[in-house]
């Protein structure tokens, strides 16, 4: 990974860079490989970061240029030559897509096995079809752990779903080209493929109905797309988005006045010669009222011909969403009548079905529904959905056009469907623009580099302090912290504080203040123990640097009285330290 592919030969196949993944390199003595310098090289490299600026060379460089030669005994460049003059160009490998994340070393065995393949005979079409297997084998795993979880988080279920996507495009680049003759041996058979679409659509249901975990809030971050195909592959569906059905209203019409009664009503005003009540009647309409029922449809044929979908989310006690739905219906059917293609779903934040069904009849469009919870909280969590009402307006493409969709319908509803396509770029616009460039090199300065963060855990000082052996320690280590919050003030906020707080903790609480020979405690006081020349000598020494680093911050913290206490307390209490140390 990194700047290790630099030492790999590479293919331009655009819009991808391929790379022999697999070196070879010839001749090997088997001594040198079961050497245990060798192998210290390689775990040095393997535990050393290729990121650090302190060493001379990276670590890729050591393990190609250092531990590799050392096992052909010249280097690298004259070894691969070698390797080409004695192999065919077939044998050395394939071109294949290095690993894009950072997980390289997951994917080494994979190329190794797949390098030793190809060397055995075995066909490319063999060897997917080996990966493939091994990837169902996986997911097999997966489908059995998955019975024993109680939740998945988000970024484990984006990891899984894409595993899916991926077994599923394998699984049909093995079912491309075959016919009748040839399934048997080198495709994959009808039963086969239904087999592995089984156990995906298993593997699917299972996460439906398993929650988020805690760490649903982190959202992980979007595939690369190189290609026409990772971009279909990754493309984001309907049915992937808002579940596989929406409900939507059934209409019926129920007449509320009885035409039969007011009929008789009219004549039997007329019998009665009341004129002013017939014409009342006369002029009464009949009423009627629509009542609506719900029924789920696929969401391809609710949705599917819509050039923007509306997320709208809200719910029936929320005051605001009920101001904000009657101005939405009637924009909704202002577009709609105009005859262009707009869609929206409602997504329910209820607590009750039926005051779902109650809030859903004032409203037009689809919804999604209510029991779909997991579906709703992955929709809040993708959209950041924080507060309601709120609109979220989608493409055909379900790219976002806006997150505030309500603002952007009450303002501009006639710019529908609100194209996202910018305006060209028009070099008059910035006409003296050009007075501005500077013309020559600019020089930035001599590069110069930060020093390397080393952490500072104060948590490795003791809780407790019960031995003289402990009581070193404490000392040791707050000598060492103050020391690493001093050197790296460049990354470290308010120093003198930090310093001042952790010596103040060491000797007035975690420490305990030597005793005087006549008090009654004194054979338990730990610093009666006695040591040679060269531990007292040492806790001098540790002593002399820690009130160095005391005065520094009393002299660099702002002064208060109960701050002056402090210094006169802590300096005492390190005096008696360093006397009963002597």
């Amino acid at each position: 990974e990194g700047s290790a592919l630099g030492y790999h030969e590479s293919k331009v196949e655009p819009p991808q860079m391929k790379f022999r993944t697999c070196l070879m390199l010839p001749a090997v003595d088997m001594k040198l490989v079961k050497d245990e310098a060798f192998w210290t090289m390689v775990y040095y490299v393997a535990s050393c970061s290729s990121e650090s600026n302190t060493r001379e060379f990276s670590s890729p460089q050591i393990l190609y240029e250092v531990a590799l030669s050392f096992l052909v005994k010249k280097p690298l460049e004259e070894a691969m030559m070698d390797a080409v003059q004695m192999e065919s160009v077939e044998r050395l490998g394939a071109y294949r897509t290095p690993q894009k994340a950072r997980t390289a070393h997951y994917r080494c065995w994979i190329e190794a096995l797949n390098f030793l393949l190809l060397r055995r005979g075995v066909s490319e079409r063999d060897a997917l079809k080996i990966d493939m297997m091994i990837g169902l084998q996986m997911m097999h795993m997966v489908n059995h752990d998955l019975r024993f979880v109680q939740e998945v988080a988000v970024q484990q279920r984006t990891i899984l779903e894409v595993a899916c996507r991926e077994l599923a495009h394998r699984a049909g680049r093995l079912s491309e080209g075959r016919d009748a003759d040839s399934c048997a041996s080198t495709g994959l058979s009808e039963g086969q493929m239904d087999q592995i679409k089984a156990l995906i659509d298993q593997v699917k249901d299972t996460l439906d109905t398993l929650p988020a975990g805690i760490e649903g809030d982190s959202i992980a971050p979007p595939p690369l797309v190189l290609s026409e195909m990772s971009r279909e592959l990754h493309r984001t569906s309907l049915k992937t988005l808002l579940g596989t059905t929406v409900c939507r209203h059934v209409a019926g019409a129920v007449q509320v006045t009885d035409p039969e009664a007011l009929h008789a009503s009219i004549r039997e005003a007329a019998l009665k010669g009341d004129q002013e009540t017939v014409l009342k009647l006369t002029q009464m309409q009949i009423v009627t009222e629509e009542v609506r029922q719900t029924e789920e449809v696929p969401t391809e044929e609710a949705l599917g011909r819509a050039t923007v979908i509306g997320l709208y989310f809200s719910a029936s006690w929320c005051p605001p969403c009920q101001r904000m739905t009657p101005q939405l219906t009637r924009i909704y059917n202002s577009i709609r009548m105009d005859g262009k293609q707009f869609e929206m779903v409602w997504i329910s934040s209820d607590s009750s079905e039926d005051d779902w069904h109650k809030y859903y009849g004032k409203m037009p469009w689809v919804a999604l529904p209510y029991s779909a919870k997991k579906i709703k909280a992955a929709l809040n969590q993708k959209f950041h959905v924080e507060g309601i009402p709120k609109l979220v307006l989608l493409d055909q493409n379900l790219n976002v056009i806006s997150t505030d969709g309500l603002r952007l319908l009450n303002r501009h509803p006639r710019g529908f469907p609100w194209s996202q396509d910018s305006p060209p770029e028009v070099p008059g616009l910035h006409a003296l623009g050009d007075r501005l460039l500077r013309k020559g090199d600019v020089d930035a300065g001599p590069v110069t580099f930060l020093p390397r963060y080393v952490e500072v855990d104060v948590l490795q000082q003791p809780a407790r302090v019960q031995t003289f052996d402990d009581a070193i320690a404490a000392v040791r280590w707050c000598d060492k912290l103050c020391t690493l919050i001093a050197v790296q003030s460049h990354c470290i906020k308010n120093v003198h504080y930090h310093n001042a707080a952790l010596i103040q903790h060491t000797f007035t609480h975690l420490l305990p203040l030597p005793l005087a020979k006549t008090h009654p405690q004194y054979e338990s006081c730990v610093w009666r123990t006695e040591c040679d020349y060269d531990t007292q000598l040492d806790i001098l020494i540790l002593l002399q640097r820690i009130i160095e680093h005391f005065v520094a911050a009393a002299m660099a913290v702002e002064y208060t009285r109960s701050w002056d206490s402090v210094r006169l307390v802590v300096v005492g209490a390190i005096a008696a330290v360093g006397h009963a140390g002597m």
